[in-house]
């Protein structure tokens, strides 16, 4: 088993606790640039584990150097990385997944 396997079995068995069905709880997954397209075939391949799944990419920030110079990827673009645990925030906005959670009447997160 595997964690996200692991964390689909919990949310499918909340869905059947709730009297709702296994796909009553959705389950939001921020992916990185670098593992997103990973992450959705692996889902894909285990058909969701048969729950509600959506993926959506954080954003990135360009790489510096300690001393704040921009690094570059190759001569012509810069480096850049995931924008860190704050930016889950416009990531869902961008995304619409917090539109999504409204039009199910999620209220909390």
């Amino acid at each position: 088993s595997t964690l996200f396997q692991f964390m689909a079995q919990r949310i499918k068995k909340l869905g059947l606790l709730s009297g709702k069905g296994e796909k009553a709880v959705p389950f939001y997954i921020m992916t990185s640039p670098l593992n997103h397209k990973a992450t959705v075939e692996y889902f894909t391949k285990h058909d969701n584990f048969g729950i509600d799944v959506h993926f959506f990419p954080q954003g990135t920030l360009p790489s510096l150097t300690p001393e704040g110079k921009m690094i570059l990827e190759t001569p012509t673009s810069l480096a850049v990385a995931p924008d860190g645990n704050g930016g889950i925030y416009p990531a869902m906005v961008k995304h619409g997944i917090l539109t999504d959670m409204k039009s199910r009447g999620i209220k909390y997160i």
